[in-house]
């Protein structure tokens, strides 16, 4: 688990440093995102919110699928709300 998160740390530590030089706003989607998923706790997030598909439950997936990468729309719709959130945040940062 330490080894995960310090590969999770060196992939999101560049684009944040990248920004600062360049002096651009960043939404840190990744910290964000783990702390929400973290929250609603592993099995209702990979349940509902990544493609982890049941066998005999979709036509399209007969045999189901394990996938932690891409989401299902309630996934996705909780992600795009985070980004929404962020951004805003972002534009009244902007406007001061």
């Amino acid at each position: 688990m330490e080894n995960w998160k310090m590969y999770m740390e060196n992939m999101r530590r560049p684009p944040i440093d990248i920004a600062k030089e360049m002096n651009v706003p960043y939404i840190d989607l990744n910290k964000l995102s783990m702390e929400y998923f973290t929250q609603k706790g592993q099995d209702f997030t990979t349940n509902h919110y990544f493609m982890n598909l049941p066998e005999n439950v979709y036509e399209a997936y007969p045999k189901g699928q394990k996938d932690n990468t891409h989401f299902q729309p309630e996934g996705a719709k909780a992600v795009a709300a985070m980004v929404y959130k962020e951004f805003k945040n972002v534009i009244k940062t902007q406007k001061k």
